[in-house]
Order: structure tokens, then sequence, then C-alpha cells
């Protein structure tokens, strides 16, 4: 990676689409139907206020630390992330985090691919279309590199964000809302120990993406990049989880044995064009977290094999071959993806990706030690030198 002037300017635009990205892998069916939110936060009561920001703190140093060290070991795909992170023990734990995110990215991508099938069920598709229609879908954004990604991901993002504000505003000021009431009676029932582990669990469980998002380290390309980048990401994440949260607070009472709460209340507000316009949100929601897990897939293999094709025929074959495994098991339907197959997952990505990021990564970031190529591609561990310098 040179140090020269020139590679070091980063146009915001540049950084705001990769923020988008990482926005777009977190802002899944789980967090668009507010599922997730209710069962992570919302039920433990006032703290509903407050762990959403925790959250979004602790997921960002993670990227941070993650994508610093990322540039500081030239890597292009999350096994090379990896390498780096767990080195010098990384053949043993790097095996392990590999199978830990394949089976995160499967089922993500199952889950984005089966609840897309769903929504379109609503409107009359058959769920088994629904499925290829949407796993076509992801196809044809996913073979073309991170450039498109990152298009795609910034228009939706976009949509995303206006459309959830707008749904948030009318169902804060609707009258069946009742923040105030619900925060002075809400007193965490289940206590504030659980709701931080519920949080911890939370940011577990996403922190795996910093790994899908470290090829963009290369298009950062320095500290000061990185930093803003996580500071848009922290912005826009914690704006939305955080009033998308005051809003199912406030409406708690009438979201008992709901499972698309944000759906319900789009319902009920007295505004039928609500409805429509969170569909497009989940529908987008569904799309942007598939397509940024299919691309961990094909930016780890699209080098591996067949290079004796070209490199968007690589492509294609990856991407075909990740959503034909996850289409199948989208057939199992949305309930049983999220259900069984999320189960300790949240809990293990604590220990495996949180801790040492903000511990040892974090450590060799301040040193510069790159730990797998280094500025000169060397294997031993190194002080980098010239790859990652503050502007």
């Amino acid at each position: 990676m040179s140090n020269s002037k020139e590679n070091k300017k980063v146009s915001w635009g540049t950084i705001i689409s990769t923020s988008c990205v990482a926005f777009g892998i977190h802002v899944g069916g789980g967090f668009a139907t507010g599922n997730q939110t209710v069962n992570f936060f919302v039920k433990y009561g006032w703290v509903a206020v407050l762990m959403p920001v925790v959250a979004m703190v602790i997921l960002n140093l993670v990227f941070h630390n993650g994508l610093i060290n990322a540039q500081l070991n030239s890597v292009s795909n999350y096994r090379e992330w990896s390498d780096a992170v767990f080195y010098p023990l990384n053949k043993l734990f790097s095996n392990i985090y590999e199978v830990c995110y394949i089976i995160i990215l499967t089922l993500a991508i199952s889950a984005s691919i089966a609840g897309a099938a769903s929504l379109l069920q609503t409107y009359g598709l058959p769920y088994g279309i629904g499925v290829v229609f949407t796993g076509l879908l992801f196809f044809l954004l996913t073979i073309f590199g991170k450039e498109l990604l990152s298009k795609a991901s910034t228009f939706m993002t976009v949509c995303i964000v206006i459309s959830m504000l707008c749904i948030v505003y009318f169902g804060l000021t609707d009258v069946k809302a009742d923040f105030g009431t619900m925060v002075n009676t809400a007193n965490a029932p289940l206590g504030l120990g659980p709701a931080i582990w519920a949080m911890l669990q939370y940011a577990g469980y996403q922190a795996y993406t910093v790994a899908t998002i470290s090829p963009y380290a290369s298009v950062l390309q320095s500290k000061d990049n990185v930093k803003k980048m996580t500071i848009i990401n922290f912005i826009i994440n914690t704006s939305i989880l955080g009033l998308s949260a005051l809003m199912l607070l406030a409406w708690m009472p009438h979201l008992k044995g709901e499972t698309l709460p944000i759906l319900f209340i789009a319902t009920n507000t007295g505004h039928p064009w609500l409805r429509y316009l969170y569909s497009v949100v989940l529908f987008m929601a569904f799309v942007s977290t598939g397509i940024g897990c299919i691309f961990g897939f094909v930016a780890r293999f699209e080098n591996k094999i067949f290079t004796n094709l070209g490199i968007t025929v690589r492509r294609a074959i990856m991407s075909l071959i990740s959503m034909m495994v996850s289409m199948a098991v989208s057939m199992l339907g949305l309930t049983v993806i999220v259900s069984k197959g999320y189960a300790y997952m949240d809990i293990i990505g604590i220990f495996l990706v949180i801790l040492p990021c903000l511990t040892l990564v974090a450590y060799r970031n301040i040193k510069g030690i790159a730990t797998v190529k280094g500025s000169g591609g060397q294997t031993a561990v190194q002080t980098a030198k010239v790859i990652v310098k503050e502007k």
C-alpha cells in the first residue's frame, strides 16, 4: 500500500458509502422488524434508552480497531483478517472463527432471503418464487465487486434512514404512544444485569461484521479515514436504533405477542401509506444485509479458486454457491432460522471478536505492529512503519 499523499486523499463520498455498507449489514430483518430491538433492549424497560447507545459504542470501537488492523496487515478478506487478529494462534482460532463466521453469514443470508420472500408473499407472490427472485437480486448486486455494493448500500441506507425517521415520527406522536409513562413505570423489570448482558449479546452478534467490511480498509487508506467512517457509522446506527427503541418502548403495552412490532405500529397510526413505506424499508433491509454478507464469501474465495477465469466470473461462481446454500436453508422459514440458528453465536462473538479487538488488536494498532503481511509482505511480527499513519 502506497503512502503517497495522493493515495491518502479519500473523498467523503467514499467514507460515507463505506459507513453505509456497515449500516446495511447491521440493519437486517431483526432490526427492521423491531423484533431484535424489543428482545434485546425494549423488554428491559427504561434501559432501552441507554443500551442501544452503549452497544453501538462497543460495535464501532470494534470496527475502528478491526479496520486499522486490516490496514496494517493489508488484508483482502475475512480469513486474512482473522489470521492477523489471532496470530500467533491463528491456525487454531482462525479455523474456529471461520466456522462461526460461515454459520453466521449463511444464517443471515438465509434469513434475508426468507424474510424478503415472506414479505413478497403478503403481496401475492408465492414463497418459492419470492426466494428465487430475491436470490437473483442478491446475485446481481454481488458479482461486480465492492464498488457496486457501496453504491447500492448507500442508496438503500438513504431510503431506509428517511423512511424509518418518518415511521418513528408518526409512531412517537400518535395518541397510542405513551413514552413518559413507560419510562416511569417500566423500571428495568428484568434487572439491570440481564439488560447489560443482552446488550453485550447484541453487540457480540453484530461484531462478526467487522471481518465482512475488512476489505474496505484498503479503500479508506488511513487511520484518520477509518475514524471518520466509524463516527459516521455510529451516528447513523445509534440514531435509527435508538429512536426505534424509544418508539417501541412508547408502544410497549400494545405490542404483546407481536412478532413484527414496527409493522403493527405502521399499520395502527392512522396513516395507511406508512404500511407500504415500511414494506419498502423492510425489503431494503433484507437486501442490504444479504448482499453485504454474500460479499464476505466472495471476497474470501474470489482469488483462491478458478483463478484461470476472469474476476467477474469467479465472483459470480462464489456468489452463486453461497446463494444456493442459503436459498436451500431459507426454505426452512424465517422463524426456524432465527430461533434455532442464532443460538449461542452472539455469546461466542463477545469472546471471539469483541474482547480481542478491544484489547490485543487495540494494543497492536497503537504500536503499529503487523502480524501477517506488513509493508513488505513478511510473515514475521514486525513494526509497520509506512502503512497506517495519521494524515
